[in-house]
């Protein structure tokens, strides 16, 4: 059987262990990894975002003598000596951007995406499964096109998502599916026995990018929408949070409460001596981790503060 020269594109825990499974194949020969910018946009945009999913890499490759380049040396794919090399496949995990059309038409180029394709099509489709609330997603290996998360569908595991589930819990079950999925395709691919089915365009769904900001939470929620939300952007997401005086406090976790309080208070803060409860449309939630203990600290103060004042003022 003939060797595969196999390449990869990329960030992130999930490409890194996909690599450590092909490094132990004798089927397959790694010729390089394109490690991707830390960074989600071009660095001079106001809109490029960190990509809180990058991990280091270099040194875990140069240990392994596996040659890689960095976009943020090379700059643009068309510099890439990696891709110059007579390869059998491509594997794209953690890319952020649309390939070229010369490198997908070149050679075998497949992609990975974090959803139950054609649904949650586009970015963040992990934090926008647990944004709708849904119960179940999934990893599909599809073959790059133009489009974004278009191209014909090679293989699907899914993966339930538990009420309890934040987005890093979530990351990890896709991770273990992940694993198990991409060993049994590329025992496939070795003996060239793979197939592929064209996604059912009428089924697809689209969705936007999210930046930091995205992540406030608005008074018109209800307790189960604020759940979710708070939960769909725990670490290593930039979080979820609410102003108090003109400044941003991050919550990590909440616990929806049947409280005797007025159910008129949408975005308001109660304390009760040092629990947080935030208002909701229908309810209220409490918090239960702040991302930053010292803001919880400084929130109450301030609270017990100003009612202290507002008492002498009487």
């Amino acid at each position: 059987m003939t060797v595969k020269r196999i390449a990869f594109l990329g960030s992130g825990k999930m490409l890194m262990e996909i690599i450590k499974i092909v490094r132990f194949s004798n089927e397959f020969k790694i010729c390089g990894v394109i490690l991707h910018s830390d960074l989600i946009g071009r660095n001079s945009s106001p809109n490029s975002t960190r990509n809180v999913n990058a991990i280091p890499m270099c040194k875990t490759l140069e240990k392994n003598k596996i040659f890689y380049e960095d976009m943020n040396e090379i700059k643009t794919l068309k510099h890439s000596k990696i891709l110059q090399q007579n390869l059998d496949i491509v594997i794209v995990c953690g890319w952020y951007s649309l390939l070229p059309r010369d490198i997908f038409n070149q050679t075998n180029v497949f992609g990975l995406h974090a959803s139950l394709l054609p649904k949650n099509a586009g970015w963040a489709p992990l934090v926008w499964s647990i944004l709708n609330g849904e119960e179940k997603t999934g990893i599909t290996l599809f073959r790059i096109d133009e489009g974004v998360d278009t191209g014909p569908i090679i293989a699907q595991k899914e993966v339930r998502i538990s009420n309890k589930d934040n987005i890093y819990r979530l990351q990890t079950k896709i991770i273990k599916a992940t694993k198990i999925m991409m060993k049994d395709f590329l025992d496939d691919f070795s003996r060239n026995s793979w197939t592929e089915i064209s996604q059912e365009k009428s089924k697809r769904t689209l969705n936007a990018r999210r930046y930091p900001t995205d992540g406030k939470i608005g008074s018109e929620m209800s307790s189960r929408t604020i759940y979710n939300f708070v939960r769909a952007q725990s670490k290593p997401y930039p979080g979820a949070f609410f102003e108090y005086k003109n400044i941003n406090l991050y919550v990590e976790k909440v616990k929806i409460k049947n409280s005797k309080f007025s159910q008129k208070n949408s975005g308001k803060i109660i304390i009760k001596g040092i629990n947080v409860y935030l208002g909701s449309s229908d309810g209220w939630v409490k918090i239960t981790k702040f991302r930053y203990k010292k803001q919880k600290f400084n929130l109450i103060k301030s609270f017990y503060r100003d009612f202290f004042q507002e008492e002498k003022g009487r």
